[in-house]
């Protein structure tokens, strides 16, 4: 079943986030994650999931790098 296989990938990856130290969903805390990357895909990624796992203060900025490029 999808939905099984994705609650079980949220679990798994807030297990993993939780044994790296950041502590999700916890709005009294001055922790806020910002995502970065390249091209702005994967920080987007990584800003969905913790949305997912009910982190509201997190952000995702992708580099300037590949703007760059692009001009």
């Amino acid at each position: 079943c999808r939905a099984l296989r994705a609650a079980l990938g949220r679990r798994r990856t807030a297990a993993l986030w939780r044994a790296w130290g950041l502590r999700l969903g916890d709005e009294t805390s001055a922790t806020r994650l910002l995502f970065y990357c390249g091209s702005g895909w994967r920080a987007a990624l990584g800003w969905c999931l913790a949305r997912l796992l009910g982190h509201t203060r997190c952000a995702a900025r992708p580099s300037r790098r590949f703007e760059a490029l692009l001009s």
